[in-house]
């Protein structure tokens, strides 16, 4: 149970009415392992906390965003998420500290680097075995995520390699196959002249604009720097679990001397991993007001003032960052060929672009703010 505080407490002074600040908020938990001197009358044990500030991280189902009725906006993407830990073979370096990424029709899927150790090999003390380990996010269409739930762990692995070890794909026709060797060819009555010219012209720009687009990326890659494939997935480490995709937002992230911080403040798809860096976000952003009202020898919590400023910074730097995210679904999402190639050759361009491909990755790093400077 949470109490909230009163936004607006009045005290009598001697000039009249004053605004004062608000009482500190209290948290009333139950206890599931109660004390040996737990009640006798059978009734939970519960205890009750007092704060001048509380920070709700509590998840995506924040209990005290709900009890204390700060609205939520959002919608589904209609998609799942497959995700489990796995196990990397070291065979061409590891994980280098890289995260990969691969873009299908269905969903991205994501291979993220978590730790490595070293282990004693069982046959031998002095030798020592290296084991490393990666997290795997599948995004993906409900009824594709239920059969690689019910997939044997081999089969399974060989769905992850098959897609994470495929090169990168040539670039698709920008014109629909439709037109090309279809509609153009067979115009009729008085346009049947121009079918024979417009045919070769329209494949004649679509060769060229392939031509381009793949010479962009080979241009990336040479014989010092050639193209990196991910490392071998070698076993599952644990359960798989599935979850539906989201995107969801609170109203506002505060309340008197309540702040929500995480996913209990905002949700994002997994598409860029941004979520946990959004939330980092936020407990900087609080910090850093936090320590101004402090240096100033202010109650953080006893007025709107230093709450508000977190909430007006975070919320224009997530909803930007939700817009960009939803965007890049979308635009991934399209089958329509001219809008694939455009993306294609976007994103060749952005790799390209040493300048622009560093500020992204910053953004994306969570150590440049997509609208707001770090300080």
């Amino acid at each position: 149970i949470v109490a909230p505080s009163t936004a607006q407490h009045q005290s009598t002074t001697g000039a009249g009415m004053a605004l004062a600040p608000p009482p500190p908020v209290s948290l009333t938990y139950q206890i599931h392992n109660p004390t040996p001197d737990a009640s006798a009358d059978g009734h939970p044990q519960t205890k009750t906390v007092t704060a001048d500030l509380l920070v709700a991280a509590d998840g995506g189902n924040s209990t005290v965003r709900r009890m204390l009725g700060m609205p939520v906006t959002g919608s589904g993407y209609g998609r799942r998420a497959v995700t489990c830990t796995v196990k990397v073979d070291r065979g061409r370096g590891g994980m280098r500290k890289t995260a990969y990424q691969r873009f299908m029709k269905s969903g991205p899927m994501a291979l993220l680097p978590v730790w490595s150790f070293n282990e004693n090999n069982r046959n031998g003390e002095d030798q020592l075995e290296e084991y490393e380990y990666a997290n795997i996010v599948w995004s993906t269409t409900p009824s594709h995520a239920t059969h690689l739930q019910s997939l044997s762990e081999e089969d399974f692995l060989a769905a992850m390699n098959d897609v994470m070890q495929s090169g990168p794909a040539n670039t698709q026709s920008i014109f629909p196959q439709e037109l090309t060797e279809s509609i153009l060819p067979n115009l009729p009555g008085p346009l049947a002249p121009l079918s024979a010219p417009l045919t070769g012209i329209a494949k004649g720009i679509d060769h060229l604009a392939r031509g381009a687009n793949d010479g962009l990326t080979m241009s990336r890659w040479s014989e010092s720097k050639p193209f990196q494939l991910p490392p071998l997935i070698t076993s599952v480490v644990g359960p798989r679990l599935a979850f539906d995709l989201s995107t969801s937002q609170a109203q506002s992230y505060v309340a008197p001397r309540v702040a929500l911080v995480g996913d209990a403040a905002h949700t994002v798809h997994p598409m860029a991993g941004q979520g946990l860096n959004l939330g980092l976000g936020d407990v900087e952003s609080l910090a850093r007001h936090y320590q101004t009202a402090q240096e100033s020898g202010m109650d953080f919590g006893g007025t709107m003032h230093f709450l508000n400023q977190y909430n007006t910074e975070r919320r224009a730097e997530v909803s930007a960052v939700l817009g960009g995210i939803h965007t890049l679904h979308e635009f991934f999402a399209t089958k329509f060929e001219p809008a694939v190639y455009v993306r294609s050759l976007g994103m060749n361009l952005v790799n390209a672009l040493g300048p622009i491909r560093r500020h992204l990755a910053e953004v994306a790093a969570g150590r440049r703010g997509a609208v707001t400077s770090k300080r």
